[in-house]
């Protein structure tokens, strides 16, 4: 059993258990959606192998859809609940350019674009800890666990050397690429709501879960901010 399985049967027991012993409990649901921004760190070093360098360089990274969440709760006391959702953060798209190239003469030896299209989604489960403020807002600090996924795809363009009666010309050819892992990592939030009636509120939340893809030496920090309008029963 790994240690996010660990985590959410702790949680799942956890619960259970104030289900069974708070009274009341006060649900509600929601549906929330907004826009995100992803941190990017890229340890792919520039390398010298045989008389021939290799330069990565990376475009800037773009966040072009919207990222959406669904999400249940319990509250069991004024200051404590746990909540449930699935979440689809950003996608996150850039492209890769690595260069090779020969020390001695600086002639083009290689010359690749990768066409990166990354998406993480997944179930959350979190403690909440609610802190009354004034004018029915309260804040609300939320930890736990996500299991999900991570989708890749990357399409490449590459151009190689081939010898000819001439020399040598650069060959271009394209691949493309299509892979998911698995993924569980802390999740993290924070969370501002306004309880202007009975049933209804409104919530303003930042979310942020970390991830890594260590076969191109990349880790990605993803932050999404979100509006929803919660039901009460």
């Amino acid at each position: 059993m790994t240690h996010a399985h660990i985590i959410v049967t702790l949680l799942l027991a956890l619960f259970t258990t104030q289900a069974a012993l708070a009274y009341p409990i006060e649900k509600q649901i929601g549906i929330a959606s907004g826009f995100g921004w992803t941190d990017t760190e890229f340890r792919d070093p520039s390398i010298d192998t045989f008389g021939l360098r290799e330069t990565p360089s990376y475009t800037e990274v773009k966040n072009p859809n919207i990222p959406w969440s669904v999400y249940a709760g319990l509250r069991f006391h004024p200051n404590y609940g746990v909540e449930l959702s699935y979440v689809s953060f950003p996608r996150i798209e850039f492209e890769k350019t690595l260069e090779q190239r020969n020390t001695n003469t600086g002639e083009l030896t290689k010359y690749s674009v990768r066409d990166a299209r990354i998406h993480a989604s997944g179930i959350t489960l979190n403690h909440v800890i609610y802190l009354p403020l004034f004018w029915n807002f309260n804040l609300a600090a939320k930890a736990g666990v996500l299991l999900g996924e991570v989708k890749y795809h990357d399409k490449e363009l590459l151009q190689s050397p081939r010898e000819t009666g001439n020399g040598s010309e650069l060959v271009t050819s394209q691949s493309q690429e299509t892979s998911t892992d698995s993924l569980s990592a802390a999740h993290l939030a924070v969370a501002l709501n306004w309880r202007p009636s009975k049933n209804w509120s409104t919530r303003w939340q930042v979310e942020q879960v970390k991830f890594k893809n260590d076969g191109e030496k990349e880790t990605f920090t993803q932050w999404y901010s979100s509006l929803a309008l919660p039901y009460h029963f």
